[in-house]
């Protein structure tokens, strides 16, 4: 298990959660300083993850030992370029949602919701910085890390949660992790997915799913 660096959020980044770009309402301002404040005792980032040899990629699924795979067209063809996939789980555990759940119990809807958005930006930064570690891991070999995707992004369903869950075995539950039979995790502020260890050359001049995709031109998550 990872223990993760602590994270910073800044200011800027939840704000633009709420669509504001400059100037904010001094009330808004006000609540999200005070929850950023608040928010710093509240997680505790950490994760896991397994790399296994891509044995290949039969009908356009990523197959790794163990018969496990992630069906999904795009990403599988985007990861062509690379020789390993690395399983990964990460988490802020479950104090800041509980608080969240408080906030809205008594009422207090704002704060609430700005601090359930600074537990989903935690959680994205957190993930970044297992993504950095597995990074640096890999310099003596000279490879690199692709981008990172989950279920739910591109074409991938969201039902091989699963997947994921086989493939880190009992890693999971030893970092408090559950899956639920609708496939949603528990602590909710926890994020999973894979990503691509290769060459360098190699995965810098794959084209991304984002770049083949119909909806690129208006997609705001596009990378």
């Amino acid at each position: 298990m990872e223990f993760l660096p602590k994270i910073e959020i800044s200011k800027e980044k939840i704000t633009q959660r709420f669509g504001y770009s400059s100037s904010l309402p001094e009330k808004l301002e006000k609540a999200i300083e005070e929850m950023l404040n608040r928010a710093k005792d509240l997680f505790s980032p950490r994760g896991v993850y397994v790399s296994r040899r891509i044995i290949h990629f039969p009908e356009k699924v990523v197959l790794i030992p163990d018969g496990i795979t992630f069906n999904t067209v795009m990403i599988s063809h985007y990861l062509t370029c690379c020789d390993q996939v690395v399983v990964y789980l990460v988490t802020i555990g479950g104090g800041l949602e509980e608080e969240v759940s408080k906030l809205m119990r008594k009422g207090d809807f704002l704060s609430g919701l700005i601090l359930d958005a600074i537990g989903s930006e935690a959680t994205e930064r957190a993930a970044d910085c297992l993504q950095e570690l597995i990074k640096r891991s890999q310099k003596e070999r000279r490879g690199v890390t692709s981008l990172r995707f989950g279920p739910g992004y591109c074409d991938w369903r969201l039902s091989d949660q699963s997947s994921i869950f086989k493939a880190l075995d009992s890693l999971s539950l030893n970092l408090g992790v559950k899956l639920t039979k609708n496939y949603m995790m528990i602590p909710r502020k926890s994020t999973s997915g894979i990503m691509g260890l290769g060459d360098a050359e190699r995965i810098t001049s794959q084209p991304t799913p984002c770049q083949l995709c119909p909806n690129k031109d208006y997609c705001s998550n596009r990378r």
